[in-house]
């Protein structure tokens, strides 16, 4: 029995960057008086959303993953940001925008483009997840925020699921960018 996956595509970063990342979290925290933060271990900067895959496409994807031409990274992290999603707040940080990360995801959405799993049909805005449902007591523009230089660990696909109701990221597949 074929059971589906719901799959994206990221870059991913080693227990240095997530520490950077989890103190930024934990800035944005002291000014909220609600929401759900990002785990630690779920920091990740996403390329595309794909969405349920039956088990037998992985391959697939897995294939296209290393198809792309990629080479080390560093992302410079500089803005706090939101989404507005159901009525909700997504915060996030945001990425400056970068050649090399741009060239990878046009790369990614013109390889998906020729698969079952089209890509996006929306701007793609590249940010790091801080925390969903969030209600703030200050401006978010009055939060302070250091930039930040991250280096990237990998590109991965990336498979997400809730286990006692907690959210987790699993690597089903990666291109590891540094040691």
């Amino acid at each position: 029995m074929n059971s589906d996956l719901r799959c994206f595509f990221a870059l991913t970063f080693a227990a240095e960057e997530k520490a950077q990342l989890r103190r930024e979290r934990e800035r944005l925290k002291t000014h909220a008086t609600k929401g759900t933060f990002t785990h630690s271990d779920n920091f990740h900067l996403t390329l595309e959303f794909i969405g349920e895959v039956a088990s037998e496409h992985l391959p697939t994807l897995k294939g296209l993953l290393h198809e792309l031409e990629c080479a080390p990274m560093t992302l410079h992290v500089d803005h706090l940001g939101h989404f507005h999603i159901k009525g909700r707040q997504l915060v996030w940080l945001g990425v400056t925008q970068q050649h090399d990360l741009m060239a990878l995801q046009a790369a990614l959405r013109m390889k998906l483009a020729d698969t079952p799993f089209p890509p996006e049909n929306r701007p793609y805005v590249p940010h790091i997840t801080l925390g969903r449902h969030v209600m703030l007591d200050t401006r978010l523009s009055d939060i302070p925020m250091a930039p930040l230089t991250l280096v990237v660990h990998s590109v991965a696909l990336m498979e997400s699921k809730h286990v006692d109701n907690k959210l987790i990221y699993d690597v089903l597949e990666e291109i590891r960018l540094v040691d």
